[in-house]
């Protein structure tokens, strides 16, 4: 695996970027021997993220192909976690450029040991190592293996590559890594938006798009007349690449209104300071409602993400006349060129309805710290939460929690979104000691509730929060649910033990993720984590003669709450 010609070379001239806009399409190679197809395009849309790499398929559905150092260069960085990019390798080049491999079952034979060698050491499964110039690789040598680990749902690479300096990732198909694609984006809904005095978009009309010619797309009607002198639109779209029915996300969109470009954007590099963003680049209600996405061709003033192609007066709102028909033509476009388009005929009412603003009883206003001062509580909102002045209702009442008069809050729609946190402070709490660890705040949702961990100062109780909706008080006295999978009386070298691990309340951040500790005769053994799962797992060694063993594992929540296990078994 160490190149040593490479390592004299890197050490005597360092990694020094070389970046420019001429990407060099035989510098990477891919990072998989077989027939490269995608199942998650770069930049493709994400709950509250862009998709920052490309998703490579395995042969055949399952685990093992074995993946390949992309170009010269480093071990810069492992990543051992149990969600998240799961087992993950960072690879530095001489060129200014670090490729990251993702969710591998398996490190190559060297890079395993040494990362076993760490977490004994720390006693510690998850791992952020930074070897340096321990491990050095050639191009196209095998570093690991496709896996499913992390926040994973089927055998895949994901693979970025990413400027060294900034860590800003760029679309892997500039360095020529693509597959082929015949198939142009694929229109499926409209919708249009009008906007009242402040900014805020309300969904005023929705059509779906039926496919009329190849390429080409259609609502049906020959002109669509709205109650409004000025309009926006998002559409809802997807692509698909040869040999793969995985919808994923479109290259690059242009609105133009009467033959001007009025909006538009190319999705070539998106770093994860702008990420955030992407629920102003959606429309963020409808995808909490119904779970689609639509893609907005308009922007917010102060949106700041730089994929937009336009210049900042074009914003993407479309005036209109009722007199006269504004011709308005949306392209989709892939990275192969290949091309779609909609062709629509714009007209107002003679009389325009005027939007009232969203009801609420606190006006937060852009650019300021926002103080909210009720009876039991402080909510300072950031200057850069919202994108505009945001009219929001917000209440605080009270409930009886196992003894305590404790208060719950509404604060604003859970469909608007947050671009910044912002801070609640609960006072007067009449909260003993004994229980202050237990103390959290839920966050109340359709399906599942989630608990979010603050900081005590005296007797008020900080949390940073992230979203609006519906919270209230509690007092978590619940400990962590163990459960069994694969534990036997008699087990021998090889045997996996397994169990399942479970909270009642589902950690808002995955730093507050549940913790554990597992043992045999006293000694720290590494039991693997899978979150998605909720499974941890310890496969037996030589370590443990044979004979009889104690196991003990304990679980923690990270409000006080403790759950252990033991048992006696036989190892053969």
């Amino acid at each position: 695996m160490i190149n040593k010609l490479l390592t004299l070379l890197l050490i005597t001239i360092g990694i020094s970027p070389l970046l420019s806009q001429d990407y060099d399409e035989d510098y990477f190679r891919s990072p998989v021997d077989h027939v490269m197809r995608l199942s998650g395009s770069f930049a493709e849309l994400r709950t509250n993220h862009f998709h920052m790499g490309i998703d490579i398929k395995s042969t055949n559905g399952r685990p093992g192909d074995p993946i390949l150092a992309a170009a010269d260069g480093y071990v810069s960085r492992i990543n051992v976690d149990a969600s998240g990019y799961g087992n993950a390798l960072y690879i530095d080049h001489p060129n200014g450029y670090t490729t990251v491999y993702a969710h591998l079952s398996a490190f190559e034979k060297n890079l395993a040991e040494h990362i076993n060698t760490k977490q004994h050491e720390s006693k510690t499964f998850q791992q952020q190592l930074y070897p340096d110039s321990l491990f050095y690789v050639t191009k196209g040598d095998i570093i690991g293996y496709m896996g499913n680990t992390g926040k994973s749902f089927g055998p895949h690479l994901h693979f970025e590559i990413r400027e060294t300096d900034s860590e800003t990732p760029v679309n892997p198909f500039l360095f020529g890594l693509k597959p082929s694609d015949n198939r142009p984006p694929v229109f499926q809904a409209i919708k249009f938006y009008k906007s009242d005095s402040t900014g805020n978009f309300t969904s005023i009309l929705e059509k779906k798009i039926k496919l009329k010619s190849k390429g080409l797309y259609t609502v049906g009607d020959e002109i669509i007349i709205v109650p409004t002198d000025q309009i926006a639109i998002s559409v809802q779209v997807y692509d698909q690449m040869d040999g793969a029915y995985n919808k994923n996300g479109v290259y690059l969109m242009k609105l133009l209104v009467n033959d001007q470009v009025q909006h538009g954007y190319k999705l070539d590099r998106v770093s994860y300071e702008e990420g955030h963003f992407i629920n102003s680049f959606i429309d963020y209600g409808e995808k909490q409602m119904s779970k689609r996405q639509f893609s907005n061709c308009f922007t917010h003033p102060v949106d700041q993400l730089s994929i937009y192609e336009h210049k900042p007066d074009r914003s993407g709102m479309i005036k209109l006349q009722s007199d006269k028909a504004t011709n308005v033509k949306i392209v989709l476009q892939d990275f192969h060129g290949n091309e779609s388009e909609i062709n629509l005929k714009l007209k107002s009412t003679d009389t325009v309805e005027i939007i009232n603003q969203e009801e609420g009883n606190y006006n937060l206003q852009f650019g300021e710290n926002n103080i909210i001062r009720l009876p039991r509580s402080e909510i300072i909102f950031d200057e850069a939460s919202f994108l505009n002045n945001k009219l929001i209702h917000i209440t605080e009442g009270s409930g009886i929690v196992d003894g305590h008069n404790l208060p719950d809050f509404h604060i604003g729609k859970a469909t608007t979104p947050i671009f910044k946190p912002y801070e609640l402070y609960i006072k007067g709490l009449s909260i003993p000691d004994s229980l202050k660890t237990h103390f959290c705040l839920v966050k109340c949702g359709e399906k599942s509730t989630t608990a979010l961990k603050g900081v005590w100062q005296d007797s008020i109780y900080f949390v940073e929060m992230k979203s609006l909706g519906s919270y209230q008080c509690s007092l978590d006295m619940t400990p962590p649910k163990i459960e069994v999978i694969n534990l036997k009386r008699k087990m021998t070298q090889g045997m996996t033990i397994k169990f399942k691990i479970t909270d009642e309340l589902e950690p808002a951040s995955k730093k507050d993720r549940l913790r554990y500790v597992g043992k045999i005769d006293g000694k720290w053994v590494l039991f693997k984590y899978d979150l998605k799962n909720e499974l941890i797992y310890h496969t037996l060694d030589d370590k443990h003669p044979p004979g009889e063993h104690i196991l003990h594992l304990s679980v923690n929540d990270n409000r006080g709450n403790k759950s252990t296990f033991s048992y006696q078994f036989t190892q053969f």
